[in-house]
């Protein structure tokens, strides 16, 4: 399951074909075509070799008695084991001569259709001796080329018709960090294209120089990103570890992955030079060490391996004897017992369990002010949270049809995303970029405290910025809610055909969440609000992309309709 999706083909035959002689050639959870040629003791051979305490990073967070700790891990742990030698070094890969040009197939079901199904994608490697400077100056540009709306890079493939949606991914936690640009929803013979446009058009950036406004602006919300250091409610030690072994795996300081401070401050400065241009020459243009690849869409390719698997799982048992497969079924038998079976009540009383008494019984509640502001009921919370304001706007969507909901959630993706009345819509994505740390908009609701049957459900407008910030930000929120111009058809299929395109590539990989979300609306009305942003979403969404030259018209009066209707005082 986990590669099969088109985009992990991709990726790992991306590696497979950039790093051909390291360990960054193979799937490190092994590939489930090459693990039943596994032998048992190759793989506990390997285990015993390598998970290992001498091949082992061990950190710690949190506040503690150090000393205490550090006597514990000793002697209920490390004093167990011998000290040994162990070489896991991840090797670097020799540069290339030139880039490596290839094409794979992938899997498509019988029904579909095969065109614009192409997948192009360029990787570059870089050096294994980058600086963090270097690195988060790469992190802004991959920002600025592709993700920006406007983005130079990816409007060049979108103006062209590569492709119906690009994306880019900096990943620095390899040996040599990658580089990558990926467009989707293309024809195989494109790859010249591809590619030509992407170097043409760097070459372009680096030559006349790039929009120093659109550097400041993502240096701007990196900076926002590392200071809030937000996750999402996960533990923060344990994504401060996993940083820090992104420079420790490969003898590196690993403290210096924690550090920003003097980068972002190196980098504002580098904005005014020549620092960045010379960064797309010297990484991206001049580098060598590059993998274009094309994903074929073809069909019948699962059900081929399926009849192969069947072919030599049938040859392998006519080669057993009665006796061995006597004893298969037995071991199965036994395996089989040894999982269904309950776990012994001594095994059971070893397990520590966490008591009530071990529960603080004092809730920390933080005091919430309810007032007004000009007739609109406001919530405040007055907490430290480092001098980031968090503003949450609430749109009631009572009363609207199943059609307008739907609606509204391609309302939520138009907006700041298509030009408004007094800006352009790269400016709006500029000025948040510069001022906010994020605005976001979606559709959800609130279930009634006393029934399931209950909720409201309501267009969701989030912002966040500094503080001495926060008065843009309110004021670019207005801009956008209020004066979005949604008659601009060719933006308008633009965005959609993007929001498609990536529906395509992700469906797979949160299958689970989509079918969980359908589940759950026939138990709640909470549940039915929450599915029309799942699977019936991506169904309307599919047919208006499909049908958007014959009901474009009717599209945007219906856009313009709900923005009016639900961006209001009363409401």
């Amino acid at each position: 399951g986990a590669l099969s999706s088109p985009d992990a083909l991709l990726n790992n035959a991306a590696m497979e074909k950039l790093f051909p002689d390291t360990t960054y050639n193979v799937e490190s959870g092994g590939d489930p075509d090459v693990i039943p040629t596994l032998s048992f003791r190759e793989f506990t051979d390997f285990h015993r070799r390598f998970y290992h305490p001498s091949n082992s990073y061990i950190y710690l967070y949190g506040d503690m008695d150090i000393e205490n700790t550090l006597k514990y891990i000793d002697e209920e742990y490390l004093s167990a084991f011998d000290r040994r030698c162990v070489y896991s070094e991840v090797g670097t890969q020799k540069a290339f001569a030139k880039r490596v040009i290839t094409e794979k197939n992938y899997n498509i079901a019988d029904g579909e259709n095969i065109a614009n199904k192409a997948i192009h994608a360029l990787y570059a490697a870089m050096t294994d001796c980058m600086t963090t400077k270097e690195s988060l100056a790469i992190r802004i540009l991959n920002y600025v080329l592709i993700d920006m709306d406007g983005a130079p890079l990816k409007k060049a493939l979108l103006d062209a018709g590569v492709g119906s949606d690009v994306s880019g991914a900096y990943e620095d936690s390899y040996k040599q960090p990658v580089w990558s640009i990926v467009v989707t929803g293309s024809e195989p013979e494109r790859q010249g294209e591809f590619s030509q446009i992407v170097d043409h058009t760097l070459r372009k950036l680096a030559l006349t120089g790039l929009d120093k406004k659109m550097l400041t602006a993502a240096l701007n919300r990196t900076e926002f990103i590392l200071r809030e250091n937000d996750y999402q409610g996960r533990p923060k030690g344990l994504f401060y570890g996993i940083r820090a072994m992104d420079m420790w795996l490969y003898d590196r300081d690993p403290i210096e992955a924690l550090r920003y401070y003097d980068d972002i401050n190196g980098l504002r400065k580098a904005i005014e030079t020549d620092y960045f241009e010379g960064l797309l020459l010297k990484y991206l243009i001049k580098n060598s060490h590059q993998v274009l690849i094309t994903m074929k869409a073809k069909k019948g390719i699962d059900e081929k391996k399926r009849i192969e698997v069947a072919e030599q799982l049938d040859a392998y048992k006519k080669s057993l004897s009665e006796n061995q497969i006597t004893d298969i079924i037995e071991k199965t038998r036994v395996l089989k017992e040894r999982q269904a079976s309950v776990d012994s009540e001594e095994a059971l009383t070893a397990i520590p369990l966490l008591r009530r008494e071990d529960l603080n019984r004092e809730i920390e509640n933080d005091e919430i002010e309810d007032g007004r502001i000009e007739e609109i009921r406001h919530f405040h919370y007055d907490i430290n949270s480092n001098g980031i304001v968090y503003l949450n706007l609430y749109f009631n969507l009572e009363g609207f049809s199943k059609k307008d909901i739907f609606y509204a959630n391609i309302l939520t993706r138009l907006l700041l995303s298509m030009n408004t009345v007094n800006y352009e819509y790269s400016e709006l994505v500029r000025q948040s970029n510069a001022y906010t740390g994020g605005i976001n908009f979606q559709v959800g609701s609130i279930s009634n405290i006393d029934s399931d049957q209950k909720c409201t459900p309501y267009l969701i407008v989030k912002g966040k910025a500094l503080v001495s910030n926060a008065d843009k930000m309110v004021r670019l929120l207005k801009e956008v809610i209020l004066h979005t111009d949604y008659t601009d058809k060719i933006r308008l299929r633009e965005i959609l055909m993007e929001e498609k395109a990536n529906w395509d590539m992700t469906a797979f990989a949160r299958g689970h969440t989509l079918c969980i979300s359908r589940l759950l609306s026939y138990f709640s009305e909470t549940g039915r609000y929450s599915e029309t942003t799942g699977v019936s979403y991506y169904y309307f969404l599919s047919d208006v992309v499909a049908r958007f030259d014959a009901i474009s018209d009717e599209m945007i009066s219906c856009l313009q309709r709900l923005a009016k209707q639900i961006f209001t005082r009363h409401n």
